[in-house]
């Protein structure tokens, strides 16, 4: 649904990155807001700033409602990005995508942080009510290990 989907100013987030940032982005069918311009969004700057001054060895973003697994990518692929999405698919179950390609997608997130070498990928969960937690835990515990990073305590 659109709801939450929007900030207070109407413009999708995840469409206000600076990778082939459009005005008018698509979400489904529906033509949707992307902003005045790249970062033009409070929350859109504030993310940015946080993921670039941390200097992350990886970036997951989760969506619904696709299952599979895709790496961040604007231009060209960054290797890192897709091994992560191959490394979180095999684990988890989801299925690896080359691309998403049920619409053209602009100004996003995760595609914006390869073009600042930060590996990012996507994880399309089944439907819009479940977390699938274990599958996706398990994701998440193979890319810590993946990037060297203590495995935290996790009661599912």
């Amino acid at each position: 649904t659109f709801t939450g989907r929007f900030n207070a100013n109407g413009v999708d987030l995840n469409r206000n990155w600076d990778c082939k940032w459009q005005p008018e982005g698509v979400w489904r069918d529906q033509k949707i807001s992307a902003g005045a311009a790249p970062f033009s969004e409070p929350e859109s700057q504030i993310l940015r700033d946080f993921l670039t001054g941390m200097k992350f060895r990886a970036v997951v973003f989760w969506h619904s409602a696709l299952p599979g697994v895709f790496a961040g990518r604007c231009e060209t692929d960054l290797p890192e990005s897709r091994q992560l999405a191959q490394i979180y698919a095999t684990v988890s179950g989801y299925p690896f995508h080359e691309a998403f390609t049920a619409y053209s997608v602009t100004g996003d997130a995760a595609d914006w942080l390869s073009t600042v070498e930060i590996p990012a990928i996507e994880v399309e969960l089944t439907d819009h009510e479940n977390t699938e937690f274990a599958q996706n835990w398990a994701g998440v515990q193979a890319l810590l290990q993946r990037v060297k990073m203590p495995l935290p305590a996790v009661e599912p």
